[in-house]
């Protein structure tokens, strides 16, 4: 983990609290990725490790775009992809399945734009505890 991970830890994980549960959480990496102007994130996915997330350290909504999803279903009627871009500010905090495919749009702006980044695995199933009662 970077220095900064024992600190991002304890920002998110009151956020997981009622979905894994305190001890039961696994942070598997952690990184920071800063985009200055034209620079971006190009499509990807985080392969098999769980749950990915990203963290909105230095965001304008102003400026800047959050990172845009990849349905992986098309629309069933005309065949066409399916993006989404969640509305976040700074402090937002975005979960998502590691398989998902995402990317980050070109910053346009003088201002840079940072994430932290991190991955996670719990020992239950994240969707299994939300749905089960």
């Amino acid at each position: 983990m970077p220095d900064y991970g024992d600190t991002v830890i304890e920002m998110c994980k009151p956020c997981f609290k009622d979905i894994i549960g305190d001890d039961d959480i696994l942070f598997t990496g952690m990184w920071t990725q800063t985009s200055y102007k034209h620079q971006r994130h190009s499509i990807h996915n985080h392969g098999g490790t769980g749950y990915s997330c990203v963290l909105y350290v230095e965001f304008d909504p102003e400026v800047h775009r959050a990172t845009t999803f990849l349905s992986p279903y098309n629309d069933p009627w005309s065949g066409s992809l399916n993006y989404y871009s969640p509305t976040v500010s700074e402090g937002s905090l975005v979960v998502f399945p590691s398989t998902i495919a995402h990317w980050q749009e070109p910053n346009q702006s003088d201002k840079p734009r940072t994430i932290v980044s991190f991955n996670i695995r719990g020992h239950v199933d994240l969707v299994k505890r939300r749905i089960t009662p």
